[in-house]
């Protein structure tokens, strides 16, 4: 995976973005962790994370997430919980 793709170091500023993010968005528990990897998306330049949970990156401005539901051919499995017509 390394040879693939590019490994990023923490910007100096992503303490500094992570909590103004948990501040103004009033982010607790568990979403810190997103939270922070928006923090450090944001503080690099990064707009797109390709994630599961796309709820959780929603309130972040600048963030596109993208489900890899959304990138599969119309004939694969839906994602969970939804149907198809």
């Amino acid at each position: 995976m390394l040879s693939i793709f590019p490994v990023l170091d923490d910007p100096p500023t992503t303490l500094h973005r992570w909590r103004q993010l948990v501040q103004s968005y009033g982010v607790k528990g568990r979403q810190v962790y997103d939270a922070r990897l928006a923090a450090v998306m944001i503080e690099s330049g990064i707009s797109h994370i390709l994630t599961f949970n796309v709820d959780d990156f929603r309130r972040y401005p600048g963030i596109t997430a993208v489900s890899p539901y959304s990138l599969v051919a119309p004939s694969a499995p839906t994602e969970p919980g939804t149907t198809t017509s």
